[in-house]
């Protein structure tokens, strides 16, 4: 169960770290640059979220196969998209949901034993 909450936390950290590279871009357009002290702060925080997703990562494949585990990745194509919906206003049609749920059962499937 604990490797199970892990690797959810893992995509979570990823799913965030993706939310927070948006924010920095569009941080970037609203700047008119890149190169300017808000894109770059956000996207440092971004980073090191990846970072510490990284970390949490290896120490979870020292527990757990990644066999076992790496399904779980699948669902940060699930989480994603959800998010960008309620924070940047991004469409979600019908093919989205369906091929989430098609994700979400895919990965019960894979990791269920």
């Amino acid at each position: 169960m604990l490797i199970r909450l892990a690797a959810i936390a893992c995509v979570v950290l990823i799913a965030f770290g993706q939310i927070v590279f948006k924010t920095a871009a569009d941080a970037g357009v609203s700047a008119g640059t890149f190169i300017a002290p808000r894109p770059i702060a956000i996207a440092v925080a971004a980073l090191a979220t990846y970072g510490l997703a990284s970390i949490l990562w290896m120490l979870l494949l020292q527990h757990a196969p990644i066999s076992r585990v790496y399904p779980f990745m699948g669902l940060a194509f699930v989480i994603v998209p959800v998010a960008a919906h309620f924070f940047f206003g991004d469409a979600l049609g019908v093919r989205y949901m369906i091929g989430t749920t098609l994700i979400a059962v895919g990965v019960v499937v894979a990791v269920s034993a």
